[in-house]
């Protein structure tokens, strides 16, 4: 999966606009993963996301959604996807 092809995806106007957040997150996840996951999927401790997801995933959600994710609490953020919706939600612009 291309970072720059999923970012590109979300800046489509036709495409996510009308998506919530939370959808838009777990699309974002799925297609770096490149796999489907829930809205409470275990991303780190499972292994699904390695260190370079992580920092894809750290991009995509700073492009998509304006959002930066302090290094201090990446491992805590991306430890779940339902940690990285409610980061998201809550300070995305």
């Amino acid at each position: 999966c291309n970072i720059f092809n999923t970012i590109i995806f979300f800046h489509n106007p036709k495409i996510g606009a009308s998506m919530s957040t939370s959808k838009q997150v777990l699309q974002l996840i799925s297609q770096i993963v490149q796999k489907d996951v829930s809205d409470s999927e275990e991303l780190l401790s499972s292994g699904l996301i390695d260190s370079v997801s992580v920092m894809d995933l750290v991009v995509a959600i700073k492009e998509t959604f304006h959002v930066e994710i302090p290094f201090e609490e990446i491992v805590e953020i991306m430890s779940n996807s339902s940690t990285i919706i409610e980061y998201v939600e809550k300070h995305k612009k």
